[in-house]
């Protein structure tokens, strides 16, 4: 996904054009798959505070979980997990990093296990 590459890469402008590009998409605007991963990734931007940055994972969640989606619901549960651990709540991460557990056992996504287990021993590892 170039939503994805952008935001690894640290391409703040090209991710704005994609953002943009998406949000003016009359498709892209209707369907809760889209929204669910803009607002999944305007969460991983790091330039909103806190509190909007928790409302963003939380909404992608309940988007990808509403419309059956696991693996991706297993994904943001994750990232919001390994935010929250870096920020010093791993008693906040820890439920969502065990739901996401659960989903990734069910789903066999060994390499997405691995990366379960930092939040889980409290690492600090970010995404």
């Amino acid at each position: 996904m170039a939503l994805e590459a952008a935001l690894e890469l640290d391409e703040a402008d090209k991710l704005e054009d994609l953002l943009v590009l998406i949000r003016s998409d009359a498709v892209a605007r209707r369907t809760r798959f889209h929204q669910a991963h803009v607002a999944r990734v305007e969460a991983r931007r790091g330039d909103k505070p806190d509190d909007e940055v928790d409302r963003l994972f939380t909404s992608s969640v309940d988007t990808f979980r509403s419309i059956g989606f696991p693996f991706w619901t297993a994904v943001v549960l994750l990232e919001q997990g390994e935010w929250l651990d870096a920020r010093g709540r791993s008693s906040d991460a820890t439920p969502l990093a065990a739901e996401a557990r659960l989903i990734f056992e069910g789903l066999r996504a060994q390499p997405w296990l691995n990366r379960v287990d930092y939040v889980a021993q409290g690492s600090s590892v970010t995404s």
